[in-house]
């Protein structure tokens, strides 16, 4: 007897715990009623159902045993869940004996005691432990001295019921009888003779068989070769069938008995260890209880016949369901293109789960010449999961000609505008400062794609660095960067700061471009210089490095009437309308706007007049040049737009858009063609979208007028009241504390390099002192 550590034999007769025991836990009493045997081996299994492996107790039966009853206690594994199937198996023999029969129920496990009865019935009618067939193995129930394993005798019957007769004894073959040749045949004892003078018949298919219906020759010898001293082939064309060998299942006679498979009740139904099922040919000539042993299922998600890899399984009975399969393998059981023998396509997938993606094309990603000029063309997987030569073009929204990392591509060799591109390089397609290579600045963020943020960019001390000279005289209106860290701040009575970025120097410059107030400015890159406007339409021209002004008298511009210029940005290239290639756009007060060459004194042009008081200017290109400002009688905001000719600005109407706040504009600024932002007085917002304006919502946490904005993507926006606020195209975020001023000017040359300027003489900088 052998016990799991999960199970007691108790007493036979009713079930109950032995006395003493103690163990704790919940109990199932399985009680077995035994029908038809008193020897063979009772075992019993519990576990999870449908489990292939579960725990078990075999109880060995003799002729001894008074009572029809085995009773065994289980105590449930925790690992076995909330139900429980018990089952109780008659095997043949010994406990590793054919399974004749099976019970099984499956039961609930609750804290008391729970009793199952269970019934194993077969048949032992000669009580050699050897159940009759079908279930058992004893050919002849009758005679205790015929079953499995038995001795063999010569006696013309099948003693180990192993389906031939006699084996072993070679009856009805040649041997030798003195001087003649004769065949083996059994005496009453269960030995064997060998006759003489028998009869020999043809034996075509060489198995030492005569054929049944011939005619024989009596002979002292062989009467030559082809000929067999019996009669016992049924079938002279197959050597494994004659009378006497092993009936196999396999459909045929094997015997010659008359009846083929007959010993096996082939289609009469069975209980295997796990499932109900049918008799049939195992295949290697014996029989098998068919669909008992359950089929091993696994879960097969994406319903391809493969089931995951690492899966475990499940003994089903009968056919397996749908979601299973009886193979394994699948590497993404989420998609039925995915499985082992798929055909691999080109489609970055391991279509054929043999490790590899796109094995079947090893010249993905090679330089390839897709002809008419086509640059950059590689061979790349297409749609139909095949692979040709073809060129991407990746989306590059922020304009910075490194594509998309990610997102939308288009293939040809045009791409559709300038908003696309041959590369795939940028890792923030949002920030024109941020793709592979870019060099890192102070921003707080991987401009470079590396992984890691202001790699040696930012000093220790970074932060917003405030100065003053406290002088209520030196309000600063307008600000703008040359060299990152570089700046000219300008404003009231003359106020004109200098600050180069090598130290930094913070030179004060005030009074040395005349005496009027600046209010407008821009900086010029090809010649190194800042330009200035302000009241009167006076104009003056101050070297980035010059220890003074360059022009050394104002120069007034030619507009009638003049007035106070509110705002500049400049043009270099094609297109021009001054003789030497700069145009500076400007626009005054009272309506008037102008084109500056930024040299010859009266020199300019006007580009027409707009019925409103303009406060600031600002485009990407010529194309679309914005200015914004107010109408005077209703201080209502207003937008015109300049197309890069002629002397007509076409007024926007933002006035009369929903949500609009109904105040003054102060400030532009254009990101590009595409996207641009107006800021106002009661902290007004508007937004360009390369088609037209729309409202959206300032900041909040800052007090006073919006006076300042500069912007490069529509994550990186930047306005200013007495603090700096920043979009980053979700929320607002207050990046400083309050200066103690109004803001009138903001400016910079990237988010790593911030300029605001305001009254007191206030100049602020991120990320490092202004002086």
């Amino acid at each position: 007897m052998r016990l799991s550590i999960a199970f007691l034999v108790l007493a036979s007769g009713a079930a109950g715990l032995l006395p003493g025991c103690t163990k704790p836990g919940p109990l199932i009493r399985v009680t077995v009623e035994l029908h038809g045997f008193a020897r063979g081996c009772v075992r019993v299994t519990a576990g999870r159902p449908g489990d292939p492996d579960p725990g078990s107790s075999e109880v060995l039966l003799d002729q001894a045993r008074q009572s029809g009853l085995v009773s065994v206690a289980v105590f449930p594994r925790a690992e076995w869940g909330s139900s429980v199937e018990v089952a109780a198996q008659a095997r043949e023999g010994d406990c590793a004996g054919p399974l004749a029969n099976v019970d099984r129920k499956t039961v609930d496990v609750t804290p008391d005691p729970v009793d199952v009865r269970l019934s194993l019935a077969v048949d032992d009618a000669d009580g050699d432990g050897f159940f009759a067939l079908p279930r058992g193995t004893d050919c002849d129930d009758g005679d205790p001295g015929v079953h499995r394993g038995a001795t063999e005798a010569c006696n013309g019957r099948d003693d180990n019921c192993d389906g031939a007769v006699d084996e072993g004894f070679d009856v009805g073959l040649s041997c030798a009888a003195g001087s003649c040749v004769g065949a083996n045949a059994c005496n009453a004892d269960g030995t064997r003779r060998c006759d003489p003078d028998v009869q020999w018949y043809p034996d075509q298919d060489g198995d030492e068989r005569g054929r049944a219906d011939a005619t024989g020759v009596t002979s002292c010898m062989s009467p030559g070769a082809g000929m067999a001293p019996n009669r016992l082939d049924c079938n002279d064309g197959d050597p494994a069938v004659y009378a006497g060998a092993r009936e196999l299942c396999d459909g045929k006679d094997n015997d010659c008995s008359g009846n083929a498979d007959e010993p096996f009740f082939l289609g009469q139904s069975c209980q295997g260890s796990a499932c109900s099922g049918s008799y049939g040919c195992s295949g290697d000539g014996g029989v098998q209880c068919t669909g008992g042993e359950g089929t091993l299922g696994f879960p097969d998600i994406d319903r391809d016949a493969f089931g995951a890899n690492g899966s475990s399984g499940t003994i089903l009975c009968g056919a397996i369901p749908s979601g299973f399969s009886a193979a394994i393998g699948d590497c993404d059981d989420g998609d039925d293109r995915i499985h082992p023998g798929a055909a691999d396509l080109c489609d970055t997938l391991d279509n054929d789960c043999s490790g590899t993606a796109d094995d079947g094309f090893p010249g993905a990603g090679a330089p390839c010449d897709a002809g008419a000029g086509c640059a950059g063309a590689t061979i790349a997987c297409l749609a139909d999961g095949g692979a040709g030569c073809v060129v991407f073009g990746h989306q590059d929204l922020d304009r910075d000609q490194h594509g998309a990392m990610a997102g939308a591509t288009v293939t040809g060799c045009f791409l559709p505008d300038s908003g696309w591109i041959y590369n795939a390089t940028d890792c923030d397609d949002l920030d024109p400062f941020t793709f592979q290579g870019a060099p890192e600045i102070c921003d707080l963020k991987d401009n470079n794609c590396s992984g890691a943020a202001d790699e040696g960019a930012c000093p220790a001390d970074a932060g917003w660095y405030a100065k003053t000279d406290g002088d209520a005289g030196h309000d600063f209106q307008t600000v703008v960067s040359s060299l990152p860290g570089g700046a000219i701040a300008a404003g009231a009575n003359a106020s004109v700061v200098v600050v180069e970025p090598a130290a930094p120097v913070y030179t004060d410059h005030t009074g040395e471009c005349g005496t009027q107030n600046w209010a407008a400015s821009w900086f010029d890159p090809v010649t190194d210089r800042f330009f200035l406007a302000g009241a009167g339409g006076n104009c003056q021209v101050h070297g980035r490095t010059a220890p003074t002004c360059v022009m050394t008298f104002p120069c007034v511009l030619s507009t009638t009437p003049t007035a106070n210029v509110r705002g500049l940005v400049g043009f270099r290239g094609p297109g021009t309308v001054e003789s030497t290639g700069l145009d500076i756009i400007g626009v005054m007060e009272n309506g008037q706007t102008f084109v500056w060459d930024g040299t010859v004194t009266g020199d300019d042009h006007s580009l027409g007049s707009v019925t409103a008081q303009l406060r600031g200017v600002h485009g990407a290109s010529r194309t679309r040049v914005f200015a914004v400002g107010t109408d005077t009688p209703m201080m209502e905001p207003r937008i015109f737009r300049y197309p890069g000719t002629g002397t007509t600005w076409t007024n926007q109407n933002v006035q009369s858009l929903p949500g609009v706040v109904h105040a003054p504009l102060n400030a532009v600024w254009m990101a590009s063609d595409s996207l641009g932002y107006a800021v106002g007085e009661q902290r007004s917002m508007l937004t360009w979208n390369g088609t037209a304006w729309s409202v959206m919502a300032g900041p909040t946490g800052g007090s006073g007028s919006l006076r300042g904005v500069v912007a490069w993507s529509p994550t990186l926006v930047f306005v200013a009241d007495d603090k700096i606020h920043k979009w980053d195209g979700t929320q607002w975020t207050t990046l400083s504390a309050g200066f103690g001023a109004q803001i009138f000017g903001l400016g910079g040359s990237s988010p790593g390099d911030l300029w605001a300027v305001g009254a007191d003489g206030w100049i602020v900088h991120w990320p490092k002192a202004p002086y």
